[in-house]
Formats: structure tokens, C-alpha cells, sequence
């Protein structure tokens, strides 16, 4: 009997803590700066926020619940326009749930030195306008799309153009791939690949 009280109680931790996992609200960076500079993030809608940083969760002043749980803050990140910098030192310590780079903003520049893993869907030029141009580059780092099979990963899309420049460190992308160098019918993206 004490056995059974305390799996049922461990369940209903676990069962709590999944219940505080925030996968919806949508957080969208404009400026230049390093991806923990939370003045370039703002939180949509903006309602109480918990978000402060995407994948951001050892340090966040909003997540109330002290925890090093990597999926706690895994909500929707928005690279508008500017530039973003991820490093060693500047990073998700957490999961990005959804990325959108380049879409239908203007301009947008990832630099990528350091890990960064977004699990579920990234849209890359995605809804980009003829005038957008997205731009990621990768000179260092593990970079990983970890799609579950229904997720995608959604590179070229719009009617802009996106660029993956990778220089160093890995990239991977296991999971299901969508418009991968192509737009689908009446858009007119392009998306290229360089490796050097």
C-alpha cells in the first residue's frame, strides 16, 4: 500500500510540473545583441510574462518555480529583424519549442557559436516578403532541428531568401524536412546552403 501512495504521488508531481510547461506564447527579438539580452526579447501576447528569454530557464526572473527542467520554457522564439548572437556563453540553457527566422519582417542574422536545439518545427524565410533576407550562420557549436516525424523543418519557404552559411561545429536535422531549397506553389523563395 505505502508503495502505491507513492508512485500515485510521484504522478501527480510529474503530472503538476508538465502542467507548467508554457508551449504557446511567442516571444519576438528586433536589435542587435547577444540571444540573453532580454531587452531585445518582447513577449506577445503581453500578458504576465514568463518567457523573458526563449530557452532561457537557469536565471529566468519569471520562472517562478525554481527548476533546471529543460522543457519549463519552451514557447515560440521570433527573430524578427537585427542580429542575434547564440555563444557558449549566451545560449538556451533550455529548449526552443518553435523558431521563425526571416519572416516577413526584413532583415534577420543568426550568428551561431555555440549549442542551440529547437524541437519541434523551424521556419526559415517562412512567410518572407521578395524583400527579406534571413541569414544563418554557424562557425561553431552543435545545432540541431530534432523533429519527432510530424514536426518539419521548413527551409526556403516565402517568397525571400534564406541562407545557411555553415564554417564549422555540426548541423543536424533528423527529423522530417518540408521545401528544403524550394517554395512551395506561388511563392518564389530561395534557400542556400554554404559550406566551407
Amino acid at each position: 500500500m505505502k508503495k502505491l501512495v507513492v508512485l500515485l504521488a510521484m504522478a501527480l508531481v510529474a503530472t503538476t510540473s508538465m502542467a507548467l510547461v508554457d508551449y504557446g506564447n511567442s516571444v519576438h527579438w528586433t536589435g542587435t545583441g547577444d540571444w540573453t539580452n532580454q531587452s531585445n526579447w518582447a513577449e506577445t501576447p503581453a500578458l504576465a510574462p514568463d518567457w523573458a528569454i526563449p530557452g532561457w530557464v537557469v536565471g529566468n526572473p519569471y520562472n517562478t518555480v525554481p527548476s533546471t527542467d529543460l522543457d519549463w520554457n519552451g514557447g515560440y522564439a521570433h527573430i524578427d529583424s537585427g542580429t542575434v548572437n547564440i555563444t557558449p556563453t549566451a545560449k538556451p540553457d533550455g529548449t526552443v519549442n518553435i523558431l521563425y527566422a526571416g519572416s516577413n519582417i526584413g532583415a534577420s542574422i543568426m550568428n551561431i557559436s555555440g549549442d542551440f536545439m529547437v524541437r519541434d518545427n523551424i521556419y526559415f524565410g517562412y512567410q518572407s516578403t521578395a524583400t527579406d533576407v534571413a541569414t544563418i550562420n554557424q562557425s561553431f557549436g552543435n545545432v540541431s532541428f530534432v523533429n519527432d516525424g510530424t514536426d518539419r523543418t521548413y527551409l526556403g519557404r516565402g517568397n525571400g531568401t534564406s541562407i545557411y552559411n555553415l564554417s564549422g561545429g555540426t548541423f543536424a536535422t533528423p527529423g522530417d524536412w518540408d521545401n528544403f531549397g524550394t517554395s512551395t506553389a506561388g511563392e518564389t523563395g530561395t534557400f542556400v546552403f554554404n559550406q566551407t
